[in-house]
């Protein structure tokens, strides 16, 4: 893919949606495609949350306990927080279908936030206006006695 084509692929990641173009084009940089075989396991419940995936074809099963959490396809992510936080997976993946993806790893995205205050603030914004639409009380329709 070429840095365009992953500008593009990350522009519809909610985390990089308040992120700028040109900024994004750093983060391009350092997102590796992958390509996974059907039946390959992507990472274990436990394993060590390193690396933030967008899936770009393909199909991934979650799962946890052996029981099916999601299924996510082309356009989902898997491992936003894996990111932010330190934390282990709390959820096992394995390609169900085959599946084409872009990989950042956490260790080179806080080398690129490091240099990069644009895409911090990006972030920081995307992140506040996903907190703020998950406490803020829903609007109301006005109702028949409204008028």
């Amino acid at each position: 893919m070429t840095i365009i084509e992953k500008v593009l692929a990350l522009q519809e990641v909610e985390l990089f949606s308040r992120v700028s173009t040109e900024a994004l084009a750093h983060l391009a940089a350092i997102a590796h495609e992958e390509n996974l075989e059907e039946g390959r396991e992507l990472f274990r419940e436990g394993d060590a949350a390193d690396a933030l995936h967008l899936i770009l074809a393909g199909s991934i099963r979650l799962h946890r306990d052996g029981r099916d959490v999601t299924q996510a396809g082309a356009g989902d992510v898997i491992g936003t927080w894996a990111l932010l936080d330190v934390d282990t997976r709390v959820v096992s993946a394995a390609v169900t279908e085959s599946a084409h993806l872009l990989r950042i790893d956490r260790y080179e995205f806080y080398d690129l936030i490091a240099d990069h205050l644009e895409i911090t603030r990006g972030v920081f914004s995307a992140l506040v206006k996903r907190v703020r639409r998950l406490i803020e009380p829903r609007q109301r329709e006005p109702g028949p006695d409204a008028a």
